[in-house]
């Protein structure tokens, strides 16, 4: 008797066990295509997040206490947008308005420049190379500052100057001085380099924010 019921219990405990090696059992074909759907999902909703932060800064209220425009922009190109802030649509920052450019860098809203002078200040978009030109000017004198926008900010790759008679900071010009690099320039080059990247036309203006 004793003997028929300890090969009952072995008995018992194999199946048991053996269920639970069934249970153990990586998941079906469908289980499986079910979770890659689900993860596709979420990565689909973060690259959409991903593509839409700046949606969260324009509902934002601190930003529209400083900020009544904006522009969106993929300076760089790589299918995610830039956001311009502006107290003004016109694309000339002067003394009385300000300006700010903001990225979203791998999550992070980062505030990339500010600009607003007494002299006037403005960016100019070139798309034909992917690069943000800085524009600022005083009296008797105007410069260009050349970014590309990449991992960690914008990077300057050039510059310009230009200086009128006697208001050049290092000597006293009879005639209007042009530098590219820091260096003097003959003036059909540097011409041709601030109808390139100076030109007004070529400006950013902004639209008003929530239209």
């Amino acid at each position: 008797m004793i003997k028929k019921m300890i090969a009952g219990f072995l008995a018992i405990t194999m199946i048991m066990a053996a269920a639970g090696c069934a249970g153990s059992k990586a998941p079906s074909a469908t289980t499986q295509k079910a979770a890659e759907q689900e993860t596709q999902a979420e990565a689909g909703q973060s690259q959409a997040s991903a593509e839409d932060w700046y949606k969260e800064v324009l509902a934002d209220e601190a930003t529209k206490k400083q900020y009544s425009y904006y522009k969106l922009l993929d300076i760089n190109q790589d299918g995610t947008e830039e956001l311009f802030l502006s107290t003004t649509e016109k694309y000339f920052i002067g003394a009385e308005d300000k300006a700010c450019l903001m990225a979203d860098e791998n999550g992070e809203v980062k505030t990339l420049q500010e600009i607003g002078g007494a002299g006037g200040e403005y960016w100019i978009y070139n798309q034909s190379d992917a690069t943000l030109s800085y524009y600022s000017r005083f009296s008797g004198e105007s410069h260009i500052v050349l970014y590309r926008l990449e991992e960690g900010g914008l990077t300057e790759i050039s510059t310009a100057d230009y200086y009128s008679p006697h208001h050049y900071t290092e000597e006293d010009n009879e005639e209007e001085i042009y530098l590219l690099d820091g260096k003097k320039a003959d003036k059909k080059e540097a011409e041709s380099y601030w109808e390139q990247y100076g030109n007004e036309a070529g400006a950013i203006t902004y639209e008003a924010i929530g239209d």
